[in-house]
């Protein structure tokens, strides 16, 4: 939390490295997922780290569904959302194939605001959605992206049992392809080990890893 401190600007927004000053909005947008989470964790983050980070995720507003996307998530679950902005991202899904992350957030947010009709559709439409191998901007891949879909679905209060059942089938077969890659991102990282926190019977990483 410290070292993630070191990063933000005085626009709320975050920089790749420590002393940067380019904000990064996709970056951000993880930033805050994470400081709220560790939070509601019980960890001791700042006031006005989060104040300010949720000002720049309200206001945000850029031309990339996948920075919107996540802002919108991150606004339905810890500040204030926007159901008609929602509403107005998931009406351009389909005019476009856009990445997984930006389906599964927005299927997410609707979620969130008790609109699981639209949350359903979202989700079963994500094998539409552009699975490309890898890109810089939002960090997407196949590995993380899957890893992040089973999340979120599985995570669900709302997602028919029959759905988690398929995503489940999936599991072992994602790890596994996990296992065969010479080097995996901190991305697919990260999503593969909040996927496991999952399973109640994972046991905990050492706090020194």
């Amino acid at each position: 939390i410290n070292h993630i401190s070191q990063m933000q600007l005085n626009s709320g927004a975050f920089s790749l490295w420590r002393g940067g000053h380019r904000p990064q909005p996709w970056l951000s947008m993880y930033a805050m997922e994470f400081l709220q989470e560790a939070k509601a964790k019980g960890y001791d983050v700042p006031e006005a780290m989060l104040t300010n980070g949720m000002d720049y995720v309200e206001n945000i507003n850029v031309d990339t569904m996948s920075v919107m996307a996540y802002a919108m998530y991150v606004r339905a679950k810890y500040g204030n959302p926007d159901a008609g902005e929602a509403r107005y991202l998931a009406s351009k899904l389909a005019s476009k194939a856009y990445g997984v992350q930006s389906h599964v957030h927005l299927s997410a947010t609707f979620g969130l605001l008790g609109d699981t009709q639209r949350e359903q559709s979202i989700l079963s439409a994500v094998k539409g959605s552009n699975w490309s191998s890898w890109s810089r901007y939002d960090y997407r891949s196949r590995i993380r992206d899957k890893a992040l879909m089973s999340y979120y679905a599985l995570n669900s209060e709302s997602i028919s049992p029959a759905f988690k059942a398929k995503v489940l089938e999936q599991l072992e077969g994602l790890y596994s392809e996990a296992k065969t890659l010479g080097y995996i991102s901190t991305q697919e990282k990260g999503w593969l080990l909040r996927l496991a926190s999952l399973n109640n019977k994972a046991k905990p990483l050492p706090q020194n890893l």
